[in-house]
């Protein structure tokens, strides 16, 4: 028996939303309050950063806008991507937010589930993580984040069509789970 858990549309729909009113706020005021930016760069009642000079705000307002609308993009194809996420069975599991190969059970060194404000998540720490590398965009993210995280793989229910607790059950078929929530 397998666990297969997937994107929930509606949430992708709504983050692309989120993403699209940001960036379209940033082009407001990147294209129509141009002349606010600049009289208030150098004012002590400036919005946004008191001491910049108003190229520096326009480079940064630019980032956002890129950012924002790159973010949607990328949510806008979880929409129509109906490829299970979590996959967890007897030989291991994939989290393709971490990479697209079956990590087995036996490289698994701990599985813990923790806590983060109102958000569970399931932690898991293999025994050489090199020997599993992160695919795609996670790379970049797992070498920033090393020194924060430790280079976890975790295990969220949001924006999946399934419970923490679905996921929580599937995963105690195979492994010891300790709970630090």
């Amino acid at each position: 028996m397998s666990f297969e858990a997937r994107y929930r549309v509606r949430s992708k729909i709504a983050q692309t939303i989120a993403g699209m009113i940001l960036a379209s706020i940033g082009i407001w005021v990147l294209f129509y309050r141009q002349e606010e930016l600049e009289v208030t760069s150098y004012s002590n009642y400036g919005i946004l950063l008191f001491w910049a000079p108003s190229w520096l705000l326009f480079c940064l307002i630019s980032i956002m806008v890129i950012a924002c609308v790159l973010m949607s993009l990328k949510t806008f194809t979880g929409i129509f991507d109906r490829h299970p996420v979590i996959v967890i069975n007897k030989e291991g599991f994939i989290n393709r937010r971490w990479r697209r190969k079956l990590i087995p059970w036996s490289a698994v060194k701990s599985c813990q589930i923790l806590q983060f404000r109102r958000s569970k998540y399931i932690r898991i720490d293999l025994k050489k993580m090199s020997d599993f590398p992160a695919d795609g965009f996670m790379k970049y993210y797992v070498m920033v984040n090393w020194p924060f995280s430790g280079g976890y793989i975790t295990f969220m229910a949001v924006d999946l069509d399934c419970t923490f607790e679905d996921m929580l059950q599937a995963m105690r078929q195979y492994i010891d789970i300790r709970n630090y929530a």
